[in-house]
C-alpha cells in the first residue's frame, strides 16, 4: 500500500509542479493588462485541480505508458542487433 500512495503522491506533485512551471512562464510573459484577474483565478482553479485522485492516476498512467514504451524500443533494438548479427554470419559464411 505504502508503494501505491508514494506514486500516487509524486505523480500529483509531478503534475502540479508542471502547472505552477506553465502559470509562472505565461505571468512571466504577460503584462499586468494581458494577466486578467480571470485568468489569475483560472490558473488557480486548474493548479487546485491538480491535486486530485484523478489527475494522480493520469500522471502514473503517462509515467508507465513511457516505461513501456521504452521498454519495446530496447527489446526491438536488440532484436535488429540479433538480426544483424545473423546475417553478418550469414555473410561470413558464404564468403568461405
Amino acid at each position: 500500500m505504502w508503494c501505491g500512495t508514494r506514486i500516487m503522491t509524486n505523480a500529483i506533485s509531478l503534475r502540479r509542479a508542471n502547472k505552477l512551471i506553465d502559470i509562472e512562464t505565461r505571468r512571466k510573459d504577460a503584462d499586468a493588462s494581458s494577466y486578467t484577474l480571470g485568468r489569475a483565478l483560472a490558473d488557480a482553479i486548474n493548479y487546485h485541480g491538480a491535486c486530485s485522485l484523478v489527475a494522480g492516476l493520469e500522471e502514473a498512467h503517462k509515467a508507465v505508458s513511457t516505461i513501456e514504451t521504452l521498454t519495446g524500443i530496447n527489446k526491438l533494438e536488440r532484436v535488429m542487433q540479433g538480426i544483424d548479427k545473423l546475417r553478418s554470419l550469414g555473410a561470413q559464411g558464404a564468403g568461405n
